[in-house]
């Protein structure tokens, strides 16, 4: 009897491992394949419309980033408040446009003293 049990225990153990092994066979399956896929994005070229569009975005918050630290250091630097509402002109005349989440997020970072009061509030 005890040898049934044992070898019913070690059936039962088996079948379990047995259908583990199924499981991650899969997911080494699945795991494969975006494996692949991402390889395949990585090598595709690079005039493909949507890298160009990602790109471009990228591109566009690198100025806009790049816009946000030379203003901050030129509103540090004369220790005072622009004379612009918001600061827009000068964002807009070293961006050369104005992008209204970036410059949004840009307003909110300075520090209280170089931001100037919204003329509407007064």
């Amino acid at each position: 009897m005890r040898i049934n049990e044992e070898i019913r225990k070690f059936s039962e153990e088996l079948e379990a491992q047995k259908q583990r092994t199924y499981e991650l066979d899969c997911i080494n399956e699945q795991l494969q394949e975006e494996n692949k896929r991402l390889k395949s994005c990585e090598t595709a070229a690079p005039d493909c419309a949507s890298c160009k569009s990602e790109d471009n975005h990228i591109n566009e918050w690198i100025k806009d980033v790049e816009c946000a630290v030379v203003l901050t250091a030129q509103l540090m630097k004369a220790g005072e408040k622009g004379c612009t509402a918001f600061h827009e002109v000068e964002w807009k005349t070293l961006r050369g446009k104005v992008r209204k989440r970036a410059f949004e997020a840009f307003r909110r970072a300075l520090p209280g003293h170089l931001k100037e009061q919204d003329p509407k509030k007064k």
